[in-house]
Formats: structure tokens, C-alpha cells, sequence
């Protein structure tokens, strides 16, 4: 699967407190976000949720297995880790980026990220 991040429209760098699959006060997604709407999960299933376990209750069950156990840090936990990186105030732009696609290359998806709407 190739996965489109839109940086015009990426959730990044604002901390955990602040990130949502998809935030409603401006439409912006952290990288889950992207993730669920290739997927095929709802906007409303994500509007306002901090992880996918969230969406899942709320109708998006789309998202794979591997995303639903969040607790913990450790290297086994793929979607813990993608939270963790999107949302950490301590990256730079590309290491933020570096790191995103290595993870989910985990999970055979392939990322690219792009500049503006019109090439997502």
C-alpha cells in the first residue's frame, strides 16, 4: 500500500495533548489520520480521536489489528511508536519524516509525503 501525506494538512511536532487522527478545530491529521482515509475509514469515526483504538469504537473498523494496542513504548508496538514520532516536539522535519516511513514500512505500507493539495 502507498500511503500520501499532505504536509499542508500533517498533524506534527505539537505534542500528544494537541494531536488527533483528525483535529477538528482546522481539519489538520496527525500521520494515523492519512493512514484511515486510505483505508477507508470514516472522517467521522476520526474526528476528535487520539488513536485508532478510538476510531475503531466509533465505526472505524478498517484500521488493521496492529494499530489497536497503543500502551507501551517498546519496539514491538508499530502504532505506538508512529504516535509517539509524529508527535514529539524534539524531531526535525526530516528525521520526523525518516522515521514515520521506516515504521510503516513495518507494515509494508510505503510513504510519501508531499507539498499541497493538488499532489495528494
Amino acid at each position: 500500500m502507498k500511503l500520501v501525506i499532505d504536509r499542508s494538512k500533517w498533524l506534527r511536532g505539537e505534542g500528544d495533548m494537541q494531536s488527533r487522527l483528525i483535529r477538528p478545530s482546522d481539519g489538520k491529521m496527525c500521520c494515523l489520520g492519512f493512514y484511515g482515509l486510505a483505508l477507508g475509514v470514516s472522517r467521522d469515526a476520526m474526528l476528535d480521536r487520539s488513536t485508532p483504538a478510538q476510531a475503531m469504537r466509533k465505526g472505524g473498523d478498517q484500521f488493521p489489528p496492529w494499530t489497536e494496542a497503543v500502551q507501551g513504548l517498546d519496539e514491538v508496538n508499530v502504532c505506538a511508536r508512529l504516535m509517539s514520532e509524529n508527535d514529539t516536539v524534539e524531531l526535525s522535519a526530516a528525521e520526523r519524516e525518516r522515521r514515520i516511513t521506516e515504521l510503516f514500512a513495518l507494515r509494508g505500507v510505503e510513504v510519501v509525503f508531499v507539498d499541497g493539495p493538488e499532489a495528494s
